[in-house]
């Protein structure tokens, strides 16, 4: 916490509100009366009461407060997901307490996005980037509503109203299939058809919160409260571009790119002096994205149309559509990207390049070392100690290409080694080749034999890793395995492969035909912290224990 006493009763105090944080939003609130907010990203607004505002990252506010006669405000800041706050107290005397945000009930968000027809997990990577489908992935990916009324019943650049017990509400854009041909066939110089449909209000499409099963959780994020006080408007007569950039990625790997296709594997976005960019952000992931363009003030289009609001950065939030347009009045090339850090350095980004030569004072500063940024391998690695066995795992990846390796020892003196590269042609699809070891005779070390391998990798649904390939003795063999998180820090897991070998290379006993081998093991983890887990464990190869697993 912070206390500045120093103001005096009746005195005004402008708060300036910078969020630095690298992946954490906040919900502002305010005790006392509700404060004014006059500027956003350095931009003026007109002055509106607001208290309880969210804040996305690298976003700026202003407020107005007047120091009470008696007691002391108190500003809060929550972080989203309730996990903690700070404060900062104006004032002297008594405190007044800013309200209290509840922590999000997440149980409650899952069951209001299953009353959702949702297709969720748009490709992160794509099996050919080469091929920027944008709008075929909007209307393959988008939120499919099943309420019983026609898709186009909300317009699908406006904010239609909904009734909460018996008041109007302005309901967020959502992000609904849209007919790619009706979109490409827009008029691009017509400035108005934004706004126009950011204003004009369908009272047929006035419906009840019960029907919208559960889109009411993102009612709070949207910027309709903000509106600048000048017109920000572009003449018709100026060209306008537009782009539609769909944001995708998923937590299992930290991918996270536009359109499927990360900052590595795509081309600059080229615009040019003199004309106005259109940018249709379109949110096909669950978690909230604050884009910030580098060099340039953009309009989000709200429900203020021609006094829609300048920004530097602005909040997609989940399963939601933001649209922004900006005239082009600089040169050379700027950063567009996601301001989460992972996000940013996991691929959410792109370069926004003018029809001019690049500013020769940036010659010893290639583009393409921003690019290799975020397409770094990073590296990790896991060690079981165990009371039968110990294992290694190593793993160094990047957003295509993984190199593996494992090891494992039982003291039983049976023993098996690993190496493999492996390359995602897909979220959760890879191909690889690699070198086996493993010793030939049971319990005996003696004999080790090497075999190349190749297959394919998959994380399927339900969250089970599948493994299918053959060696160079022509031997198929399926292996499939899984972990389960049954409570915060204890997790079971299983293992099963099974190796067929037919004889094609291999000279099998006398009178078969088929040879088989299987191994299987089965074990449950407890969480100690980050780094360290105690573990007990069945290995058909090496048999029961326990230990400890370690993280680095």
């Amino acid at each position: 916490t912070q206390e500045y006493p120093g103001f005096n009763p009746g005195e005004k105090v402008r708060l300036r509100i910078i969020n630095g944080a690298a992946s954490t939003s906040f919900w502002m609130t305010f005790g006392g009366d509700d404060p004014t907010l006059v500027s956003a990203d350095g931009q003026d607004v007109v002055p509106v009461k607001h208290n309880k505002t969210f804040i996305a990252i690298a976003e700026t506010y202003d407020f107005i407060v007047i120091i009470p006669k008696n007691g002391k405000i108190e500003f809060r800041a929550t972080a989203q997901d309730g996990s903690g706050a700070t404060s900062a107290f104006l004032g002297k005397g008594e405190v007044l307490p800013a309200q209290d945000i509840p922590i999000p009930d997440k149980i409650e968000m899952m069951q209001k996005m299953a009353r959702m027809d949702m297709r969720m997990g748009a490709p992160a990577l794509k099996f050919h980037p080469q091929k920027d489908e944008p709008y075929r992935m909007k209307e393959a990916w988008g939120m499919q509503m099943a309420m019983g009324m026609e898709k186009d019943t909300l317009k699908d650049m406006g904010h239609p109203k909904m009734e909460i017990d018996g008041k109007t509400k302005d309901m967020p854009t959502m992000n609904m299939p849209t007919n790619s041909s009706k979109e490409s066939g827009m008029n691009p110089s017509n400035h108005e058809m934004h706004d126009m449909a950011a204003i004009e209000m369908d009272k047929d499409s006035k419906m009840k919160v019960g029907d919208m099963s559960g889109m009411d959780m993102y009612l709070e994020y949207n910027y309709d409260y903000l509106k600048s006080p000048e017109k920000t408007n572009f003449a018709d007569s100026i060209p306008v571009k537009e782009v539609l950039l769909n944001l995708t990625g998923n937590m299992q790997r930290y991918i996270w790119s536009m359109n499927g296709i990360p900052l590595s594997e795509t081309d600059n976005i080229k615009i040019k002096e003199g004309e106005v960019t259109r940018i249709t952000l379109n949110n096909l992931t669950m978690m909230h994205h604050p884009m910030h363009l580098h060099g340039h003030f953009f309009r989000v289009i709200n429900k203020n149309g021609d006094y829609s609001p300048l920004k530097h950065t602005v909040n997609v939030p989940p399963m939601q559509q933001v649209i922004i347009e900006f005239y082009g009045n600089e040169y050379g090339d700027w950063f567009f990207h996601c301001h989460i850090l992972y996000h940013m350095m996991g691929g959410m980004a792109r370069v926004i390049s003018y029809d001019t030569p690049r500013d020769p004072k940036l010659k010893g500063y290639p583009v393409s070392k921003l690019v290799h940024e975020t397409n770094q391998y990073y590296s990790w690695g896991l060690a079981d100690v165990s009371s039968q066995f110990t294992a290694v795992n190593l793993v160094s990846s990047n957003i295509r290409n993984q190199f593996n390796f494992s090891a494992e020892y039982g003291y039983n003196k049976n023993f098996e080694t690993e190496f493999t590269y492996e390359r995602y042609l897909y979220d959760y699809f890879r191909v690889f080749v690699g070198i086996n070891a493993e010793n030939t005779l049971k319990n005996n070390l003696d004999d080790i034999k090497a075999t190349a391998v190749a297959g394919i990798r998959w994380f399927t649904p339900y969250m089970f890793n599948l493994d299918l390939r053959i060696d160079n003795e022509l031997r198929p063999r399926i292996g499939i395995g899984r972990a389960l998180m049954l409570f915060s820090r204890f997790s079971v897991f299983g293992y099963y492969e099974y190796q067929m070998d037919f004889g094609w290379i291999n000279n099998l006993e006398a009178n078969t035909s088929f040879a088989h081998e299987t191994v299987w093991n089965a074990g449950a983890e407890y969480m100690l912290s980050k780094n360290f887990s105690l573990i007990a464990s069945y290995d058909n190869r090496f048999g029961a224990g326990g230990g400890l697993s370690i993280r680095f």
